[in-house]
């Protein structure tokens, strides 16, 4: 029984840890770092922390860069986060030089969950995780980055971002920055959840460099410079449920870039359940950039999307069919794009399309089994891509095992089912009167911001949930606040 006794609060004890302060009323950094006497900055409460500690920081602004330098446990994670919910606090990079690492950065660490944080201003990344693993990110703001956002690279694994707001990424330009909005880089074993990521000059979230084994789900993507969701050389990858749009190119671009191997492979990945519309090229786009021709883009599935009046093709394939087969288009509503499918003859043949609704949409409604009519969505233009109940598109899809059903329909959503729309917008930010658009404006159509209106997430990670916000609201409230570049 003592024996039950030691170890019941030997485990108490370390999985609590002690818990420390940072604030600017008051502080000392040679003081005890509590509530009343806080330290003064977030690195010497950072060098304090050891296995199942937490530092709590109060609102205010702190000029610094931040380096982790001890790892938690399974048991007893490291924890870095704002003192309160009502606790604003903003990491602030002016100033501060940086080559090649974060603003708040940490390598080889382990165990470590960031909260409530406000990174803005970085002259590199805002956040750098390399080579670290089970590391958490949770309700953290990025606003202006010379470069990416968040960038997980260099092995890290088991890997969480959810519920952030990434934001005016990349502001050294589309040919200069490096990684972007929110990057996993030779990763495996990763989720991004309930994220919006905006106005960044180049893509959104893009996963590459041989990453294996994540899900990206539940965001909302949109008025990037570029591509809105990438694949680039990954595998075993899904994406769903993400809304994207507006964006300056393509929604959503599977490739291999220009510095890949022989070996590189966008295979074996699934895109479904998403919304691609209003991009300004492509709603998804198959892509070789320059790699060698024995780079493969096979075994992909791609079902269930609602692509809707993008600029060009809804699906375009341009690579050939020796690099990419055996690809599967099921169950997608195509409509109000400038063309439906566009690939070559002989890649239509090596890939699969079949059970496709294509409406006002030119040429490229190819494959079988296809509904060439109006798929009578509720409310298209303002966000409401529900099937109505005469709708042609109900039980005319292949089943591809999202529903335990014997008929399963065309489009995002499974006609019936409960599925909450809301034409509420996602989370803004209060301007701070300083330009930051990715384009050339003025300070009085600037949106660049630190503190959020709500902490309530954009999305819920709960399914069936209809995951966007009416057309009509969204861009009422960020169409005419901010410019967007257009990029043909």
């Amino acid at each position: 029984m003592k024996k039950l006794i030691f170890l019941i609060l030997f485990i108490n004890n370390v999985s609590l840890g002690a818990s420390y302060y940072v604030g600017k009323t008051n502080c000392l950094n040679t003081g005890p770092g509590s509530p009343v006497q806080p330290f003064c900055t977030i690195q010497t409460g950072i060098n304090k922390l050891v296995t199942g500690d937490t530092l709590n920081i109060f609102s205010g602004t702190y000029v610094e860069k931040v380096l982790v330098k001890t790892s938690g446990t399974a048991a007893a994670p490291i924890t870095i986060k704002s003192a309160s919910t009502t606790d604003t606090p903003i990491l602030d990079g002016t100033g501060i030089t940086l080559y090649d690492v974060g603003l708040f950065h940490m390598n080889g660490k382990a165990y470590i969950n960031i909260n409530g944080l406000t990174i803005k201003n970085s002259l590199y990344w805002a956040i750098n995780v390399v080579n670290s693993h089970h590391i958490t990110i949770d309700k953290v703001v990025i606003n202006t980055a010379k470069h990416g956002g968040i960038v997980f690279d260099n092995g890290s694994y088991e890997l969480i971002v959810k519920n952030c707001d990434i934001s005016y990424t990349d502001k050294c330009g589309q040919n200069c920055g490096i990684h972007e909005a929110l990057t996993f880089s030779k990763c495996t074993k990763f989720k991004a959840f309930n994220n919006y990521v905006h106005h960044g000059i180049k893509e959104g979230i893009d996963v590459k460099d041989g990453s294996t084994y994540g899900e990206i789900f539940d965001n909302h993507v949109a008025y990037m410079g570029q591509v809105g969701l990438y694949l680039n050389h990954a595998q075993y990858i899904k994406m769903y449920r993400n809304n994207v749009h507006d964006n300056g190119t393509t929604g959503m671009l599977l490739g291999i870039g220009d510095n890949a191997t022989s070996e590189a492979n966008t295979s074996y990945n699934e895109i479904y359940q998403n919304l691609f519309w209003n991009n300004k090229a492509l709603g998804i786009q198959f892509f070789n950039d320059a790699a060698p021709t024995t780079a493969k883009m096979i075994n992909n599935k791609i079902f269930n999307n609602v692509i809707y009046k993008n600029a060009y093709e809804g699906i375009g394939i341009e690579v050939g069919s020796t690099v990419a087969y055996g690809n599967i288009f099921r169950n997608n509503i195509l409509m109000s794009n400038q063309e439906g499918v566009g690939a070559a003859s002989a890649v239509v043949s090596a890939n699969t399309f079949s059970n496709n609704l294509f409406f006002s949409t030119g040429t490229g409604a190819i494959g079988t089994n296809n509904v060439l009519v109006d798929p009578k969505f509720i409310a298209p233009s303002t966000g409401n891509f529900q099937l109505q109940a005469f709708s042609p598109a109900i039980d005319k899809g292949f089943d591809m095992g999202l529903y335990k059903i014997n008929l399963t329909d065309i489009g995002r959503w499974e006609y019936g089912l409960a599925v909450t729309v809301t034409d509420s917008a996602p989370i803004l930010f209060k301007d701070a009167g300083v330009c930051s658009c990715p384009c050339p404006c003025t300070s009085s159509t600037s949106i660049k911001t630190n503190t959020p209106k709500s902490s309530t997430p954009v999305n819920t990670n709960t399914q069936p949930t209809i995951l966007f916000v009416s057309g009509l609201a969204l861009g009422a409230i960020v169409g005419a606040a901010a410019c967007k570049k257009k990029i043909k």
